[in-house]
């Protein structure tokens, strides 16, 4: 007996439509992400915010390799499943015949042998298998007949046709199960080692098998059907507890999944909830509160006719991306012309087969991040507070009086020489933005064109310092900054930004409310590096690095992260951010970690006068120049960071000279050196090599700081002795223009505090690309 039948039998099936799914967004969690009160409006949705291709060479490694992927999910044993009793009886010759199968009930074991996957327009996957189905059934009748028979279906072929559609209802792709061929025939099996007392009847006997080939089949469909169907129900129906809020509208809770007239509600692949940036920061930003509700999720606009999901021999998929947020109070309302659209990018067209069109290397996957949709998701940051930042002396040891003094010795005037804390507080005046570019790099390893570029103007950074036991604003500084970037990805498949030597940028610097310091702006605004380089460890250490978890069994391997779609106008900026890679087996990647060797080979300290801010030529900074070195193998190449900080581009040995605003600040500093084969992020030194330094500039007696007192008003306004902490404060807010803040509010006029950068946003964006989160 032969069945066709339109539901779904092995979980072969399910499991190659979730592996295939699964590129578009992996299975995680994450504790920082709770659930949306309700589904998220259209209007802060962007279509093709992401950009998938699965290639001809990537669905032959699929399907290569999903027997072991099945026996991560089943076992060695494969899928095993359960004949019940049937028992019934039949007229023959006027004479009742009665019989029972599988008294006890029978156990039947399918064990794949191999898969081929063609993928068939407009979004069907045609899947062939060859398996073994063995198990022994138990037979019992009338004239005293029992047997055990021996099930061996050897190399039995099994077609499925999944589909991979668009739900009209919400736009979401999801998968289903279409069809099935298969059948056990009466040569799966014989009576030959039956013995009974009675004469044999060749009659009987071949009624009987054809009766248990019948009764194989519809056992086998019925019990596959009843245990798959709920498999792929629960797979791919919401769940009535996914928004906090209950069932959309239009469908209602019915055990457990919410359903409308149209059957269950699809449930999102991909990472839907509100992101507590808090919790993500609680360790370096305490009392963080800022939220960012996300959804990205495999779906798009158009029909699968219209726009198919089987292209060239390969599988394309696209995903909604969407943020929203409340405005927060440290944020001043954007104006319209600042805020991006969230119109669809055009669509990211891939080449045609399996190489990559500039080097000609062949490649499995490929991924595509709009610009616009960095663009939104950084608005919506912004909005949330996201970009929004507090440093003080209690988050960092970096940050007080006597560390700055070296460059700003005016302070010690306000301390009277004591090392007292300060605290930075940055906010952002207007709507950060992204740029997508082309990522490359010169023979000699520097940063040619970045791959991102990350602008935020108008960035405000106001600077207070304790003064009798209260904080006094002593400087604003407000900027135009521009952070020019790479990805760095780690062997275990993390991404963390990558900055050169000149990654920030800053333009336009206005020094203002410096009436407690010397009278020349200029002198004031060198010190922005040296701010900025304080902040940005921090902002590394309140963004762990984003994992790219496997993906059902699988690794992605990267080969090259760039700038894809150049446009037309601006030719160096491109609409997508793109990632090539390769498919390996979870484990099994190739990893030969580099050996690290590093020493101190010369420390230049200037002197105390220059390093001055008032120096006739500006301040001179400290640079070192470190010999580095790695194990025996290919050529190696190094990377290094100061005091935590992000990790600078990647140079070849045996030196390095290292700059930073950084070790302007006199006292100890940690330099971290790790080395890597050229090119090869998979053999990254796991233990960076690590030097300690001092640095404590001598006293050359020279003096370039103006001889400036502040004016008897400055000083009786912002210290008079009848000031308390109340009343400066408010004072301190009223002047930058915000509400009165609360007595005890330590964020003098910034209700929320810290907060991922730009490229920390950038990078979870990446993360969502390639990862399913559902909290």
């Amino acid at each position: 007996m032969k069945f066709k039948a339109r539901k779904p039998w092995f979980r072969l099936a399910i499991t190659l439509a979730v592996v295939i799914g699964g590129f578009a967004c992996g299975d995680t969690g994450c504790d920082c992400v709770t659930p949306l009160e309700e589904p998220m409006a259209e209007e802060h949705k962007l279509y093709d915010s992401v950009q998938a291709r699965l290639t001809p060479h990537a669905l032959t490694f699929i399907e290569d390799n999903l027997v072991p992927i099945m026996e991560t999910f089943l076992g060695p044993g494969g899928l095993s499943f359960d004949i019940p009793r049937v028992s019934d009886g039949v007229e023959i010759l006027f004479l009742t015949y009665n019989y029972t199968i599988c008294q006890n009930g029978c156990t039947i074991t399918a064990e794949i042998l191999s898969t081929d996957i063609t993928p068939r327009a407009p979004n069907y996957l045609d899947l062939h298998a060859v398996v073994n189905i063995t198990g022994s059934i138990d037979i019992e009748g009338s004239l005293a007949f029992e047997c055990t028979v021996p099930l061996h279906a050897i190399n039995k072929d099994i077609d499925v046709t999944i589909s991979l559609p668009i739900d009209s209802r919400d736009n979401l792709m999801t998968f289903d199960v279409e069809s099935i061929d298969f059948e056990i025939t009466t040569e799966d099996y014989s009576f030959d080692d039956c013995n009974i007392w009675v004469l044999p009847v060749d009659w009987l006997f071949e009624w009987l098998q054809d009766l248990l080939t019948d009764t194989l089949n519809s056992q086998i469909q019925d019990q596959l059907d009843g245990t798959l169907d709920e498999m792929l129900y629960q797979s791919k129906c919401l769940p009535d507890d996914f928004y906090s809020g209950g069932c959309p509208s239009g469908s209602n809770p019915v055990e457990g999944f919410c359903v409308g007239a149209g059957g269950c509600r699809i449930k999102p692949l991909g990472m839907v909830g509100t992101l507590d940036v808090g919790e993500l920061t609680t360790d370096v930003m305490p009392g963080m509160s800022a939220q960012l509700d996300l959804f990205v999720a495999a779906g798009q606009e158009e029909s699968v006719n219209a726009r198919p999901l089987v292209v060239a021999g390969g599988v394309e998929m696209r995903m909604i991306g969407g943020a929203d947020s409340e405005q927060d109070s440290c944020v001043p309302t954007p104006s319209p012309l600042e805020v991006p659209s969230n119109d669809a990018p055009p669509p990211l067209i891939y080449p045609v087969g399996d190489v990559m069109p500039d080097s000609g290397q062949s490649y499995m996957a490929a991924i595509g991040i709009a610009d616009a949709f960095l663009d939104w998701s950084l608005y919506k940051a912004y909005l949330s507070g996201l970009v929004c930042l507090e440093i003080g002396s209690d988050l960092t040891d970096l940050l007080n009086s006597g560390t700055l003094s070296a460059l700003l010795g005016s302070i010690n005037h306000l301390t009277g020489g004591l090392n007292t804390p300060v605290k930075l507080v940055i906010k952002p005046l207007h709507v950060p933005y992204a740029e997508v570019g082309a990522g490359t790099f010169t023979a000699e390893g520097e940063l040619d064109e970045p791959l991102i570029w990350i602008f935020m103007p108008g960035l405000a950074m106001d600077f207070y310092i304790m003064v009798d036991e209260r904080y006094v604003r002593a400087l604003t500084l407000t900027q135009d900054v521009t952070l020019s970037l790479s990805l760095q990805f780690n062997p275990d498949n993390t991404v963390t930004p990558l900055f050169g030597e000149d990654s920030i940028l800053i333009d336009n610097v206005v020094a203002t409310n410096y009436e407690l310091l010397a009278e020349d702006p200029a002198a004031l605004e060198s010190l922005v590096p040296t701010l900025i380089g304080i902040a940005m460890p921090m902002l590394t250490d309140a963004l762990q690095p984003i994992a790219i978890p496997p993906i059902e069994g699988f690794e992605l391997n990267i080969i090259e992260m760039a700038g894809h779609m150049p446009r037309a106008a601006e030719p160096q900026y491109h609409e997508y951010l793109g990632m090539f890679a390769n498919l390996c087996m979870e484990g099994q990647c190739a990893i030969r970690s580099r050996d690290t060797q590093v020493s101190l080979q010369e420390l230049r300290v200037p002197s105390l006068g220059q390093m001055s801010i008032f120096a006739p030529d500006g301040p001179t900074r400290p640079e070192l120049v470190l010999r580095v070195a790695a194990d025996e193998g290919p050529e190696a190449e190094f990377s290094f960071r100061i005091d935590g900080g992000n990790w600078r581009l990647f140079k070849r040995g045996p030196e390095l000279i290292v700059r930073d605003p950084l070790l302007s600040l006199t006292g100890r500093h940690v330099i971290e050196v790790r080395a890597r084969s050229v090119g090869d992020y998979r053999s990254l030194d796991p233990s960076p090599a690590r030097i300690d330094l001092d640095i404590q500039p001598r006293d050359d007696g020279l003096s370039y700081e103006p001889d400036y007192s502040p004016s008897q008003e400055a000083l009786d306004r912002l210290l008079g002795p009848d000031a308390d902490h109340a009343r400066l404060t408010n004072q301190l807010e009223a002047d930058e223009g915000v509400d009165e803040a609360d007595e005890d509010d330590a964020h003098l006029g910034c209700s929320t505090t810290g907060g991922l950068p730009g490229a920390g946003i950038l990078l979870a964006l990446l993360g969502l690309a390639l990862i399913r989160r559902r909290y």
